[in-house]
């Protein structure tokens, strides 16, 4: 798995390279959306580590803030179904979204629509934990677009 390879060596560039070398733009948001699913079961440097390559490959153009809104959009539609196998997940998930709102891949607008992606159960928690977290210091460093 891609994100598995970026975590063992580390190297933006070479994963940017192998999504470029796929020219399958219209599975980025799949993508993004597995490699948040796996790294729910990662260490929380390995989940910060998961958020900050996506935000590289985004400033990189690898991939579009859009494939981002799309792939969390896909991991908020099943974030139901991953809360049973990982308890976390919302909190989880909350961190990746705050880091991806602080660096500005994810637009504000989606937190309209997380009630409705994550369900009524779900949604209220998950927007809170994300008003919580970005009024803390993130742990990971934001990159600003070029």
């Amino acid at each position: 798995m891609i994100l598995d390879e970026y975590l063992s060596c580390e190297s933006g560039h070479d994963t940017a390279l192998y999504i470029e070398e796929l020219k399958a733009p219209q599975l980025n948001p799949h993508l993004i959306k597995k490699m948040l699913t796996v790294a729910l079961d990662k260490s929380e440097k390995d989940q910060d580590m998961a958020a900050g390559l996506i935000s590289l490959l985004c400033v990189r153009g690898s991939i579009e803030p859009e494939d981002v809104e799309a792939g969390v959009e896909l991991l908020l539609r099943s974030l139901k179904d991953l809360v049973i196998d990982v308890p976390k997940a919302v909190t989880y998930t909350a961190r990746f979204m705050a880091h991806f709102l602080e660096d500005k891949i994810l637009p504000e607008s989606i937190l309209s629509s997380v009630k409705d992606l994550a369900g009524a159960d779900l949604g209220p928690e998950l927007i809170k934990s994300i008003g919580e977290i970005l009024s803390l210091p993130l742990p990971v460093t934001q990159i600003k677009r070029k």
